[in-house]
Order: C-alpha cells, then structure tokens, then sequence
C-alpha cells in the first residue's frame, strides 16, 4: 500500500477515535432552521466534491491511460489539482454538515499540512517530466482555487466532463462517505 494512502487511513482513524471520544465538543447539534440549510449545503458541497474527484480521475485515465502525457484539459484546465479541491469540497461538506464551524480551521490546517508537500512534490516531478510545457501550464492554471471568471466563461461540461461509467470506480468512497453522514447525523 502507498505511504500516503496509509498516512490517510491513519488521520481517518484517528479522526474517528476523537469523534467517539469527544462527540458533544466536535458535533453540530441540529436545532433548527439555519442548521437545516448547514446541513443541505454540506451534502450538497459533499456531492460536488465528489463529482469533481469523479470527474478529474475519469478524465484522466481517459486522455493518459498510462500517465505519460500531461492533461490540460478537463477538470485540469480549471485547476492543477481537481482531485485535491474534491477532497476539500468533501470535507468542508462534511465539517459544515455535521460539525461546528471551528472544525473547519482545523480541517484547513490538516489539509495544508497534509497537502502542501505533495503539491511541491508533484510539481517537480512533473515539471522535470514535462519541462516547458508544464511550466506554461502552471502560468496559465492555478493549483486549487478556479478563477471564477473561468467557471463562468466556459460550459461546465468542458472543464467537469462526466461519464457514467466512471463513477463505478467510485461507488464504494461514495458509499462510504454517505453511510458515514448517515451514522453522525443518526
């Protein structure tokens, strides 16, 4: 198993073990209607978050089935990094559809932590595959956060395409992810 895939199932573990721990110091209680309008934003940015991961590793393995060439196009041409902003929407989802609004800054650091190295790693290694292709690429796209003027210019189905079949690779985290919510919000 990758390093990071086990660094992943450890921070979920650990997060799980302090869920149990302290539940009434991390959990939202829902009491009315502004927790209700929480709740249908955080499935919705959940959902979202999940249809761009969908949509970046389908794409993906569609354009480069063997990952030697480099993808600009698609989720890629909004950002660097769309299976990254997926995990974000996913948790920030997750933190304002279960959990107090302080979990997100917390969330935030774990992320950077967690991320940032990656992201410098990768580059590198790209930028040294790829050279100056790359690097215009880089000039030309940010790492996580769309330009809004982008999303707004171009028909969401150039920069977030979707194929039915891509989303079977996909079932069991949906899954997941959904029974979780279930399980808190029970």
């Amino acid at each position: 198993m990758k390093r990071r895939i086990k660094l992943n199932v450890v921070v979920i573990l650990l997060s799980l073990a302090v869920l149990v721990f302290f539940p009434y110091k991390l959990l939202r209680i829902s009491t009315g209607f502004f927790d209700s309008i929480l709740e249908v934003a955080g499935i919705a940015f959940i959902l979202f978050g999940q249809l761009l991961r969908v949509s970046a590793r389908g794409h993906k393995a569609r354009v480069s089935a063997n990952g030697h060439s480099l993808v600009t196009d698609g989720p890629y041409s909004m950002v660097r990094n769309p299976m990254y902003l997926g995990i974000v929407l996913i948790g920030f989802g997750v933190v304002i559809f279960a959990f107090h609004l302080w979990v997100f800054v917390v969330f935030a650091v774990f992320f950077l932590l967690r991320y940032l190295h990656l992201f410098m790693i990768e580059e590198a290694h790209l930028k040294k595959m790829f050279g100056e292709e790359y690097s215009a690429y880089l000039k030309r796209v940010p790492r996580l956060v769309p330009n809004p003027r982008f999303l707004f210019a171009n028909d969401i189905s150039t920069y977030l395409p979707v194929r039915f079949a891509w989303f079977r690779g996909e079932l069991f985290s949906i899954a997941a992810i959904l029974g979780a919510i279930l399980v808190v919000e029970g």
